[in-house]
């Protein structure tokens, strides 16, 4: 069992660490990596692609979060991110035509999306916000929740060039759905990888009908039926795989807090349940 007891100590300052290794990580690789045969959204890409797996390695490594567990709930974990990714393809626009290259570009910009904002949002940040949530509620909601708004206003960077202040709103909404199914998806697979795949996929396929990542939601009417799609969908499938956990023996691997076993005596039958007449402040909550 992994508890938030056997995680690091200063997990806090810590995770501030490679957060700042990365930073400057990333402003170093975009200073090598200015000039080269790669256009500039290549480039980026690259530089966060790099700067994620590095991220990735220094969760694994140093904080040793538990991240790459042996994956469970799969089947339901990948019909989940399936059924998001279809309902990403409702509103694409314009099919650009078959291209390699294309293809190409679009594949390492969704994967250093995927790399980057699943370690971003879903590594150290949860695992500390789980470790802080309040004692009246689930360690797991309250991780999952606030990490899903976390990351939906990092969307708000979006704003301006080819994209409007509204659509970027609109972007920001369906991205906290989406991360919080996206939490969901590590939560009960207790592996990284599962979100980061269903992420990638996501993110190559609206790249590759724009290499810009430009959203289109609500230009039309069937904008905003496809947002409401998107946004519905992924709020609806982040709650229900959120809903299994208090049912799941095995989500305990991921993140929980210390635990007390008791030794049954003779008499234990016989001798009243303690735990559940403990005040709700002093009971350990189990992810």
């Amino acid at each position: 069992m992994t508890d938030l007891s056997a995680l690091p100590k200063h997990l806090e300052l810590k995770s501030l660490a490679v957060l700042g290794i990365s930073l400057l990580s990333l402003i170093l690789f975009a200073f090598l990596f200015r000039h080269g045969p790669l256009d500039e959204n290549a480039r980026v890409a690259l530089v966060q692609l790099i700067v994620g797996l590095m991220m990735v390695g220094l969760s694994v490594s140093w904080l040793r979060l538990p991240l790459f567990d042996r994956p469970a709930h799969l089947v339901p974990a990948m019909s989940a991110a399936g059924v998001i990714i279809a309902l990403n393809c409702l509103d694409l626009g314009r099919f650009p035509g078959w291209s390699w290259w294309r293809l190409g570009d679009a594949l390492l910009l969704g994967l250093a999306a995927g790399v980057m904002e699943e370690i971003l949002c879903r590594g150290p940040l949860l695992f500390i916000l789980a470790k802080h949530a309040p004692s009246a509620v689930s360690s797991s909601w309250f991780a999952a929740v606030v990490s899903a708004v976390i990351f939906g206003l990092l969307h708000l960077l979006n704003a301006g060039g080819s994209q409007s202040l509204w659509q970027t709103v609109l972007q920001v909404l369906y991205t906290m759905a989406f991360g919080l199914a996206m939490a969901a998806l590590y939560l009960i697979t207790h592996n990284l990888l599962v979100p980061i795949l269903a992420h990638t996929i996501f993110d190559t396929i609206a790249y590759y009908f724009d290499l810009n990542g430009t959203s289109s939601m609500g230009g039309s009417w069937w904008g905003w039926l496809s947002f409401a799609a998107l946004t519905g969908g992924c709020l609806v499938i982040g709650l229900a795989l959120m809903g299994t956990l208090p049912h799941s023996a095995l989500i305990s691997r991921a993140i929980g807090a210390p635990t007390t076993q008791i030794v049954a005596g003779p008499n234990a039958t016989d001798a009243p349940n303690e735990a559940s007449e403990a005040p709700l402040h002093a009971k350990k909550r189990n992810l």
